[in-house]
């Protein structure tokens, strides 16, 4: 994981990483995180999730003793212990656990939340298949991946339909990414 990623400073959309596909932009989404001897951070921003990380950027930056935090990246490869919760009260939540990226100040395990207010089918069909991709990439084939099927126009035809959920496919590339951006 990696605390106030670099974002392109007209949008604030995450800069990509080499090799990486936006597939869904996700609003409105409450995120807590906890670090080992930080306290824990919360916002409320939007999540992008790509076929490498889940890259979270906060609508309103906090400071809190003397720590900015505006954005972080959760790698795919090394998140464990995912859960989709769907308490009695409440809101729908992702959870789970990441190591940080090598090289990070970071302590070695960080535990998120993430709080979706109303659906999310959409955002978690998308979100497990990408999840399976980074952690096995070999075992699927290069024209079923979900970097092919988005360069092809056609997320659509793999995601969850779910008409409660706002989230946003990317059906081309955002221009941090090289190339101009329509989202479905």
């Amino acid at each position: 994981m990696a605390l106030n990623i670099p974002l392109e400073q007209s949008s604030n959309i995450p800069l990509a990483i080499v090799g990486e596909t936006f597939l869904v932009l996700r609003k409105d989404v409450e995120c807590e995180i906890t670090v080992s001897g930080m306290k824990k951070l919360k916002a409320t921003g939007s999540v992008y999730l790509t076929t490498e990380r889940l890259a979270f950027v906060s609508s309103n930056p906090t400071v809190k003793d003397g720590f900015a935090f505006y954005s972080f990246g959760l790698p795919l490869n090394t998140l464990s212990k995912e859960s989709f919760n769907q308490p009695i009260f409440g809101c729908n939540n992702l959870s789970g656990t990441v190591s940080p990226y090598p090289g990070s100040a970071l302590p070695s395990s960080i535990d998120f939340k993430l709080f979706f207010k109303n659906g999310c089918g959409r955002f978690l069909s998308l979100f497990f298949l990408a999840l399976r991709g980074a952690r096995n990439p070999s075992a699927i084939p290069e024209e079923n991946t979900l970097s092919s099927i988005a360069q092809r126009g056609q997320l659509d035809q793999v995601a969850a339909v779910d008409l409660n959920d706002p989230s946003v496919l990317y059906i081309s590339q955002p221009d941090s990414v090289g190339s101009g951006s329509t989202a479905l």
